[in-house]
């Protein structure tokens, strides 16, 4: 049993960022907000986008939200993904 306090305790907070995918590949994702940040995440079971689709909206350059939990740099996991068309 963990004693109480231990850091797998912790719940992040969630986090929301606005851009365009720029990179698809298998579960991740790379998006570039509107100020030119990148940011990569991992995507949780959640987000339920197939391959194709995330190709479409980083081909159309369709702005998405997205919602994660950790450090968007080092492998923060998406809760959600929207669209405007959604």
């Amino acid at each position: 049993m963990m004693p109480h306090g231990h850091p797998r305790d912790v719940t992040l907070p969630a986090a929301r960022v606005r851009g365009v995918i720029t990179i698809a590949q298998e579960d991740r994702i790379r998006l570039v907000d509107a100020a030119g940040r990148g940011y990569l995440f991992i995507l949780g079971k959640r987000v339920r986008r197939s391959l194709p689709e995330l190709w479409q909206l980083a081909r159309e350059r369709r702005p998405v939200t997205v919602v994660y939990v950790g450090p968007p740099d080092l492998g923060a996991i998406a809760t959600a993904l929207r669209s405007e068309a959604d």
